[in-house]
C-alpha cells in the first residue's frame, strides 16, 4: 500500500513490485522444501517403527508424527507404511502440526484385522476424535478426521490405545 502512495515513477514501482513478488515466491519455495524434508524424515521414522511392530508380531499400532498439514505428505506416509509393511499392520496415525495447531488422525485397517478382530478404521477414528470433541469419517478400511487444537494430543493418543485394548475382538 505504501509503495502505491510513494512519489516514484511507475517503472520503478513496477520493478519493486516484481522484486517483492519474486522474493515472496522464493521464500515460499524454500519453506515448502524444508517442510517436505522434515516430513520425509518423519515418514522414515514412522516406517521404521511400523516395521518393528510387524517384525515383533504386532498387527495393530498407534503411530504419531509431526507431518505438517499437507494432505500430500499424509497420503505419502500412509502409502509408505502400507507398502513397507505389506499391509500387515493396521494402524492409526496421529499427525501433529504445531504450526497450524492441528491434529490429523488417519487410520488404515487391513482385511485381516477387519475380519478377525472386527476392527474398523472409521469407528477407531471417530472414537479417538470424539474424546477431543471432534468428528471423523471414512470407510471400514480407511478413515480420517482432524481437530484444530494440539492441546488434545495426549488425550487423543490415550484414546487411540484405549480403543485397541477395549474394542478388539479376538
Amino acid at each position: 500500500a505504501k509503495l502505491e502512495e510513494s512519489m516514484i515513477s511507475y517503472i520503478i514501482k513496477t520493478n519493486l513490485r516484481n522484486q517483492i513478488e519474486k522474493a515472496q515466491k522464493d521464500l515460499s519455495n524454500i519453506r515448502n522444501k524444508l517442510i517436505l524434508q522434515k516430513a520425509d524424515n518423519s515418514i522414515k521414522s514412522i516406517i521404521s517403527e511400523a516395521k518393528q511392530f510387524v517384525n515383533n508380531g504386532v498387527r495393530t499400532a498407534v503411530l504419531t508424527a509431526n507431518l505438517g498439514s499437507d494432505s500430500k505428505v499424509t497420503k505419502k506416509a500412509i502409502e509408505s507404511i502400507r507398502k513397507e509393511t505389506s499391509d500387515k499392520l493396521s494402524f492409526i496415525l496421529i499427525g501433529i502440526d504445531n504450526d497450524t495447531n492441528r491434529i490429523n488422525v488417519i487410520s488404515f485397517v487391513n482385511d485381516d484385522s477387519q475380519s478377525s478382530s472386527q476392527l474398523k478404521a472409521n469407528e477407531w477414528v471417530s472414537f479417538v476424535l470424539s474424546s477431543a470433541g471432534g468428528k471423523g469419517g471414512g470407510r471400514a478400511n480407511l478413515a480420517n478426521g482432524s481437530i484444530n487444537d494440539i492441546s488434545y494430543q495426549d488425550i487423543i493418543i490415550k484414546s487411540a490405545n484405549e480403543y485397541l485394548t477395549t474394542n478388539i475382538k479376538v
